[in-house]
This record gives C-alpha cells, structure tokens and sequence, in this order.
C-alpha cells in the first residue's frame, strides 16, 4: 500500500458521485464492466457481511477477497441500510469503480498496484474469453466493519440477529459474517495517534500538554488521556457488543466458528482450515449441493459467523483466507492464494505501546474482554493473546467515566474535539489546528488502517 496525499477521496465518496472524480477513459471501463450485469450476478449464492471496528485491518481482507475471481466485495458501501432492489447493482458499480479509481480509504490504496487482476471485475457475457475460466461469481458482499457494527448495535442483541436473517430474505443470498478482531489497545492507540498526528488534538492549557516518559513515545497529558480515553471505551464496547451478538446468533440456531492465532491454545497445524470446515458441518451451515437452488429457504435459514484475529490473519494469511472461502463455500484456488498472500505484510509494532495507558481505562477493557470471552467462550484464544499495556501509575487515577467528565469540566469543551461515533467533531468552535507535535510514522498507521 502506498501511502498518497491527504484530500484524495475514498472510493465509496467516488462511487456515489463518479461524474466528479472520473476522467472520461475511467468512466468508460466502469460502464463496460457493467454490461450485462444482471446475468452476469445470476448465480449468486452467498452475501458476505464484515462485522468489527475501524483500525483493525478489515479493509485489506476485504480488498484481497475482491481480488478472488467468484467474489464481488464492496468497499464502506453500508449494505445493510440500502434498497435490496438495487443493491447487486450497488456492489458491483462500487466495486468496478474502487478498481478503476483506487480502492482509496483512509489515505491509502487497496488497489494493491494492480497485481490482483479480478478486482471490480467478474465473468460475464461481456467478458473477455480469458476472464470467464473460473465461472461467473458465487459470493456477493460488502467490506463495512465498523458500520455494520454500528448498525446492529442500535438494534439490539436480539433484533440485530432478526435483522440479519431478513436481510438474507430480502437479497435471497445465505448470509456470512466475518469478525475481525483486533487487540482493542492497539485500536485506540492508532485512532488517537492518528488524530492527534493530522492536528485534531488541542490543549488550552499548556500544562496540560505532556513530556516524554523513558521507555514510551510520551506520557499523556489530562487532555490526551482524554481522548484515549474516549476511544478504548468506543472499541471495547463495541467487542462486548459483538460477542454478545455472536452468542444470540448461535442461540437462535446459527454456525459461529472461531479461528484461534497461531501458538494459542486450539489452533490447529493447518492455521485452522479443517476446523471451520468441522464446525460448519457440525452446525449444518456446511455448503450446499450444487444442485441446489439459491432461492431455497434452507440457503438462508443459517447465519454464518467466522472470528479470526488481525495478528493471526499477519502471520498465517493463505490459511486465513482459506478458512473464508470455505465458510462462503467457494473454492479459493492456488493462484489467488499465492497471490492475495503475497500482498500481506507481517505484523508491525503494536502501537498500544507507545504511550503510557491511564489505569482506568485499561482496567475498562481488560474487564470488557473477559465478560466478552465469557459470553462466547470461543473467544476466550483470541482475546487471552492481548495483554494490559503498560500504565501510568503516578498521580490520582479515576474511572474511565469519571476521567472524561473531569478533564471536560477542567478544560472545557475545547480541551479535545469530541468526536461522535461517526468520527466528526460535535458543533461548537473548532481550535485552530497546530503543527503536530508528535510524529506518526506510516508504517504504524498502514499495518493497521
């Protein structure tokens, strides 16, 4: 991935308003990737749903599923919220287009120089000869983590698994979920270090602003602890949220698998291919005969639900992407795998450890993953793997409640921007930005954006 200029926009802000961005060559290769676009999606059998957070590094699984010749995968297009009438043309136009224009997100290109051929493109009538060798394709989805999250969560635990079966009616697809989990330090570590490194964060009192500690990039200020703060309770709820979700839907009868990381206790020598294969089966959400119609209730009577982490995912990715083409029921084949593994860099430093965590917070988290190992002891191997970062210990420590409220009443409203879950500051007088003070490298920002 390279990271480009600020301002270049993502591809899904593109897709809606191509006539803006597109040069007219580029329109045109869209429109002939178009052609014939109903006959071409006629044999769809799947619909794949991303479900986690932002900074866990979902948008690169996603964008290398795009590149397997029977997957059509969109990028932030939030599915769950359009017309089931339209949304196969939705997907397609945003994948064709993310290809044509860059799979642009948060700075970055997922177009990966173009060495995964089948992104934004499928067999079709229109097709070229060479391009209609694997078939026409068989899973549609959508790359949207952190919304889907979002959406499902103001629904409810109960009417959030209802809502995913009645989508798969309404798109008359069997739905899969994939649950990128991320250490939830390492998240709130990158969202608050990129923040502050694009000069969003600002302090009125300069004795608020923090020096460096030994051993760490800096010890945090009242106002940085602040937004640390915010975002740790942002991502591990979310986590509590999801296992929550994953719990009713295996309740309600659905197939939930888990991938443990390599070394953790489960993990299986083949990076746990015959083990999701096992708990499809065993669940009765294996694939179906290919005799049998899409359109059949029994397609979309099961959800599917597949955990792995982002660490795991790093360091064992042909196995991991393995694992994801048998919970959709295609075959992956040696050509994109080598491929799409190719593309995967190796785990980089874990930004949690850059800055000294408040104990409040980090006894937040820590206490929110063991509920969610609790609620789905699947988990338990893929959480046990993320250790407390270090705290700062010194001074009086709060709750993480208590903290936010305190350093806003002492500072004031301009102490940081408030951001909403939507990741936009609140109304209200924005600072005038400073140069920032601390520098993000970007290997961080890419191994986990």
């Amino acid at each position: 991935m390279t990271r480009l200029q600020d301002g270049t926009a993502n591809c899904q802000e593109v897709a809606g308003r191509p006539s803006e961005y597109l040069s007219k060559a580029q329109s045109a290769d869209v429109a002939s990737r178009l052609l014939d676009l109903g006959q071409a999606l006629s044999a769809l059998r799947t619909f794949l749903l991303f479900i986690g957070y932002s900074r866990s590094g979902h948008t690169m699984v996603g964008s290398l599923l795009d590149g397997h010749p029977r997957m059509v995968i969109s990028n932030e297009l939030n599915a769950l919220e359009r017309p089931a009438a339209s949304l196969r043309k939705d997907i397609a136009n945003n994948a064709a287009v993310c290809a044509v224009y860059g799979r642009m997100q948060a700075g970055f290109n997922y177009s990966l120089g173009g060495r995964l051929e089948w992104q934004g493109r499928w067999c079709g009538p229109a097709a070229e000869a060479r391009w209609c060798a694997h078939g026409a394709p068989l899973v549609l989805g959508d790359k949207r983590g952190g919304g889907t999250s979002n959406h499902l969560k103001s629904l409810g635990v109960t009417r959030g698994v209802e809502r995913l079966r009645s989508f798969g009616l309404g798109v008359s697809l069997r739905v899969r979920l994939v649950h990128v989990v991320r250490n939830p330090y390492d998240m709130a570590a990158t969202q608050f270090l990129t923040l502050m490194s694009e000069g969003n964060w600002h302090s009125r009192d300069p004795a608020a602003n923090s020096s460096a500690g030994s051993g760490v990039w800096h010890e945090l200020g009242a106002c940085e602890a602040n937004l640390l703060a915010r975002w740790a309770d942002h991502y591990s709820s979310h986590l509590l949220f999801n296992a929550d979700l994953r719990a009713e839907l295996e309740r309600s009868g659905g197939c939930a698998c888990a991938l443990p990381p390599p070394g953790a206790a489960g993990a299986s020598s083949d990076g746990g291919v015959r083990s999701v294969r096992h708990c499809l089966q065993r669940a009765g959400c294996s694939t179906p005969k290919p005799d049998s119609k899409p359109g059949d209730l029994d397609w979309i009577s099961k959800l599917g639900w597949l955990d792995f982490t982002t660490e795991g995912f790093q360091r064992l990715p042909r196995e991991h992407l393995e694992a994801i083409c048998e919970l959709v029921g295609v075959e992956c084949g040696e050509a994109f795998l080598q491929a799409a593994s190719a593309l995967v860099r190796p785990s980089r430093h874990a930004t949690s450890a850059l800055v000294r965590w408040p104990a409040a917070s980090v006894l937040q988290v820590s206490s929110r993953l063991e509920k969610a190992a609790h609620l789905a002891p699947a988990l338990r191997p893929l959480l046990d793997a993320y250790a407390p970062p270090r705290t700062k210990t010194a001074g009086r420590e709060h709750t993480a409640a208590s903290l936010i409220a305190s350093t806003k009443r002492r500072y004031g409203p301009n102490c940081v921007p408030f951001y909403a879950q939507s990741g936009r500051p609140v109304a209200g007088p924005k600072p005038t930005p400073k140069p920032p003070k601390y520098r993000l490298a970007s290997a961080l920002v890419e191994a986990s954006s």
